[in-house]
């Protein structure tokens, strides 16, 4: 993504890292218990609906209606976003300990732009 940066190019950023995904299902279960999390507050770049928690791994493709982003890897939280958790708990979206409530991380496979409410179709 032109002018796209990251402070810390070792675990952000990349082709296969150049967006970070969650599902509004995740944000809305972590806020129903408790947690202080809202949309955007975990780095995520796009907030997406609809698909399954679960559903989504390494290798499955995103198609909005202008791009597709293929999944590469599960995002790993990190202590930045602790305020986002009761008691700074970030763990509670990592993959390891809680497989498929967490982040991912996508390639751009085609360009293009997505807009609010676009829709979303798992390919793969």
């Amino acid at each position: 993504m032109p002018g796209d940066k990251q402070n810390d190019r070792k675990h952000h950023g990349g082709l296969n890292k150049a967006v970070c995904i969650f599902q509004e299902e995740i944000i809305a279960d972590l806020a129903n218990n408790g947690h202080p999390i809202s949309p955007g507050s975990t780095g995520e770049n796009i907030l997406i609906s609809g698909i399954p928690i679960g559903d989504i791994k390494p290798g499955v493709s995103l198609k909005f209606p202008n791009v597709e982003l293929t999944i590469t890897q599960d995002a790993p939280p990190c202590k930045t976003i602790k305020d986002s958790f009761i008691s700074g708990q970030f763990s509670v979206i990592s993959h390891k300990k809680q497989p498929n409530f967490t982040r991912w991380y996508a390639k751009v496979t085609q360009a293009g732009t997505i807009y609010l409410d676009d829709s979303i179709e798992m390919v793969n």
